[in-house]
């Protein structure tokens, strides 16, 4: 690929260099150049416009811990003993740097990748663990003893745990991300693809055991997804609410009870006019009132990421979007895609 300048001579593969990898430079091409309308400026449409904003700016390493994997390679990654004392590590800093090329005088020329590798030695050759606040999950009450009222949270630790303890051998699943790194996009995405192709088997592991524990405790993957659906339905009931009343159920305090039963009208309403049937229990309805279209922070932030990560794939022409109404419940700290 080939530098490009912007106006400010600045060189806009190294600027933007993880969206580059992302969806090349026709994408971020694009993305510089889209136009969006933001209807509503609410909380969530906020942060729909700065996940779109965030992309066009320059891009910065990460600091959190990687996980790589190299004292335990994984088909893919290649094998050997990984170094492990100082010693040990010098050595293989001074194999690296004997890969430096040299001009004609003899003197090495700046390469940036061999220079990133030498001081990435000791970061990224750790070994694997599982750390101490994940472990004492491990051993809750609640993880080990599962029962029909067990929470989703809980379902989905002892499923992590139970892969800890076959599967991964020890080991967490594989989270299937790669730092920032000098090198060129094909032999990147490449590597990247590995770490991907791991993590995606891990989660269909994962998976697979958390709809076998639900199966164990009598409930079912599907049962699950139905819950939150019924939030879809009654959130339809909402918009009917707000087109008669002109204000959202629960909006006010002192009418709470009040909005219970004219929303419950209007979700009667609206299943007759879908034809279908609703039998659902007044809990939800109640909570959808006593929430009061309250826009908490962190939900927002959540819901602005996923409206902006579909609004990029729209925009830059790659990757599926949804398909095609996504539902997520804060409570349960779950989402689910239903084709309606």
């Amino acid at each position: 690929m080939e530098s490009v300048k912007t106006k400010e001579g600045l060189d806009k593969n190294n600027k933007y260099d993880r969206q580059l990898r992302l969806w090349g430079d026709h994408g971020q091409t694009a993305l510089e150049t889209a136009r969006v309308c933001l209807i509503n400026a609410t909380a969530t449409g906020t942060e729909i416009l700065k996940n779109l904003i965030l992309p066009v700016v320059e891009s910065h390493p990460d600091s959190s811990f990687e996980d790589l994997r190299l004292d335990r390679p994984f088909p893919g990654l290649h094998g050997g003993d990984m170094p492990r004392v100082y010693k040990e590590k010098n050595q293989l800093k001074e194999l690296i740097k004997q890969g430096i090329r040299t001009n004609e005088d003899g003197i090495q020329e700046e390469e940036e990748n061999f220079d990133e590798a030498v001081k990435a030695v000791n970061s990224a050759l750790t070994p694997t663990r599982i750390p101490s606040h994940v472990d004492q999950l491990f051993n809750y009450p609640e993880c080990v003893n599962l029962h029909t009222e067990s929470s989703n949270f809980w379902v989905l630790v002892r499923a992590v745990k139970d892969f800890v303890e076959n599967e991964g051998q020890g080991a967490l699943p594989v989270r299937g991300s790669i730092p920032d790194m000098t090198a060129d996009s094909e032999r990147y995405i490449a590597l990247q693809r590995v770490y991907h192709d791991k993590a995606d088997r891990d989660t269909a592991i994962v998976s697979q055991r958390c709809h076998d524990l639900l199966h164990s405790i009598g409930r079912h993957m599907d049962d699950e997804e139905c819950d939150d659906v019924v939030y879809y339905v009654l959130l339809r009931a909402v918009d009917r609410f707000y087109e008669k009343y002109n204000t959202y159920p629960g909006w006010f305090a002192n009418q709470v009870e009040a909005d219970v039963g004219k929303l419950k009208s209007c979700l009667t309403k609206l299943c007759q006019d879908w034809g279908v049937t609703c039998n659902i229990k007044d809990d939800f309805v109640h909570e959808i009132c006593r929430y009061g279209a309250s826009e908490l922070h962190t939900v927002s932030a959540f819901i602005g990421g996923s409206a902006a990560q579909e609004a990029i794939k729209v925009i830059t022409h790659q990757f599926i979007p949804f398909n095609n109404t996504f539902i997520y419940n804060a409570m349960k700290q779950t989402s689910v895609t239903v084709e309606l």
